[in-house]
């Protein structure tokens, strides 16, 4: 983020790139941000002309993809899929409004480590270990199936 912060202030291409550089570095160790780069566009000032705009989007995406692609190619040689950086492991399910109900709304309210154990363990969950591609995905599709029903307790969860 200062990387960005420092780019928009000193708009050169070469801030934009390292700052997705930095980005793309920090995604690789856990991948949290990893939608920040489709805000950047809304992020820089208006009066900048659309084709600068695009430059500096370009380079800051850029440096993104030529820190990833090498690690993605490894993900898809090691596991035989797409997997951009790796697995979540149920990061958005832990965004859910399904959990969000459990943690904070019934009752007993349970903590953070006993959902884990109860809900995220496979010998409990039916098989589905969220350290694996397959569980990840099985969690990432909870998910959003719990958002899909209630939007607004994720959008609330969210803010």
């Amino acid at each position: 983020m200062l990387g960005l912060l420092w780019a928009l202030e000193q708009p050169q291409w070469q801030n934009f790139s390292f700052a997705g550089a930095l980005l793309a570095i920090t995604n690789l160790c856990r991948p949290t941000t990893m939608l920040l780069p489709a805000i950047v566009p809304l992020l820089m000032p208006r009066q900048w002309h659309f084709k600068r705009k695009i430059a500096l989007f370009l380079a800051y995406l850029g440096a993104i993809i030529i820190i990833t692609a090498p690690w993605t190619y490894h993900n898809y040689r090691t596991h035989k899929t797409f997997l951009l950086y790796s697995v979540s492991t149920a990061l958005l399910w832990l965004g859910s409004p399904e959990f969000y109900h459990l943690a904070y709304e019934q009752l007993p309210k349970r903590h953070i480590v006993q959902i884990w154990q109860e809900e995220l363990n496979s010998a409990r969950n039916g098989g589905h270990d969220a350290f694996t591609i397959e569980g990840d995905r099985y969690f990432n599709k909870r998910a959003i199936a719990s958002i899909v029903r209630e939007p607004a307790v994720y959008l609330w969860y969210f803010l």
